[in-house]
């Protein structure tokens, strides 16, 4: 893990930049520049950093290597500490809304058939259905051999 100082200088230029939500669990969100994917950027240390990841260092034990920053409220112009937690890349992706993870949390095939561990297998890194496998292949079958 990185062992960054940060003084505190550079924590109260960051918190100009923050609008702070009302209540206990409310998001920060950052009012300064975002870069094209809708993240804050804030500079510091003589570069342009995530401002999720400056948090992670100001107010947090810093990120692991090799690892990632990830909004628990989904909100990503949020640097609200209690809201950004440092994960493995892996966790990131599955905790979000790309194609990968919203295949992880399906409960069945498009068929319906349920993914648990009996019925699924893997296949190039994504999850498939056995029983759609053994019916394609009945089918395959059967038009080979004209029945």
């Amino acid at each position: 893990m990185s062992s960054v100082r940060v003084s505190e200088s550079d924590k109260s230029r960051f918190l100009e930049k923050v609008a702070f939500g009302h209540g206990p669990n409310a998001c920060w969100t950052w009012i300064s520049s975002l870069d094209d994917h809708g993240y804050g950027r804030f500079y510091w240390n003589g570069e342009n950093v995530p401002a999720q990841r400056f948090v992670c260092f100001a107010w947090k034990d810093g990120i692991p290597d090799r690892y990632h920053t990830d909004h628990l409220c989904r909100n990503r112009c949020c640097v609200a500490p209690y809201h950004i937690e440092a994960v493995p890349q892996r966790i990131n992706t599955l905790r979000g809304e790309s194609p990968a993870a919203l295949n992880f949390v399906k409960a069945s095939c498009i068929a319906g058939h349920l993914l648990n561990t009996k019925n699924t297998y893997w296949y190039r890194g994504t999850r498939n259905c056995r029983e759609c496998k053994r019916l394609c292949e009945v089918k395959r079958r059967a038009r080979a051999t004209g029945s």
